[in-house]
């Protein structure tokens, strides 16, 4: 799913572009994973050896994938040809295809200005007119900024798992975070 682009200004005045990533994005969207990983590695899964192996193609193909998904939803922030950050909402198929599951990442030159919780916002607002209603997400359990953002948009943390990342000096835990939302017919239930 695709969302209309749209500029917006961070707190300190500088204006940049909200839009979906398309699959003429694969290089930059993957400089940014990079960059991303080499800042916040010890934050997401994977780490640098794994985003060594994309390549451009790769990329490319799973943008297309994720624009044409009919309920998956990206979200990319960029000033110009630079991306900044990015949400990632993708939806799980069958008995849970109202379920999606999200992941984000902004670079540290923009933390604290408020892209986190623009990118945040047009991803849930588009997943939610996509018909996905459940998002559930990790989080590292010493991310306290991103632990704070995603629980002041709703989520409720459900479950702690032990040892889930093996960091450099230390085994890391992980928080599991759900937001539920009443779908327009009323039918669901928020919890």
């Amino acid at each position: 799913m695709r969302i209309t682009p749209h500029q917006i200004a961070l707190r300190d005045g500088m204006p940049l572009t909200l839009r979906s990533p398309e699959a003429a994005d694969g290089a930059r969207v993957l400089a940014h994973r990079v960059l991303l990983t080499s800042q916040s590695g010890m934050n997401l899964n994977g780490g640098l050896d794994h985003v060594a192996e994309i390549t451009v193609e790769t990329q490319s193909k799973f943008l297309g994938e994720i624009a044409d998904h009919p309920k998956s939803v990206a979200v990319m922030a960029a000033i110009g040809d630079q991306v900044l950050g990015m949400a990632l909402v993708r939806a799980r198929n069958g008995w849970s295809s109202h379920v999606g599951d999200l992941g984000m990442g902004v670079l540290e030159s923009h933390r604290g200005k408020g892209l986190g919780r623009a990118l945040m916002t047009a991803a849930l607002d588009a997943t939610e007119r996509a018909g996905l209603w459940n998002i559930v997400l990790a989080v590292r359990s010493f991310n306290a900024p991103a632990i704070d953002l995603y629980e002041s948009v709703g989520f409720h943390r459900i479950g702690h798992l032990k040892s889930m990342a093996q960091l450099p000096d230390r085994m890391a835990d992980e928080y599991i975070y759900q937001r539920i939302r009443r779908r327009a017919s009323g039918s669901f239930a928020i919890t």
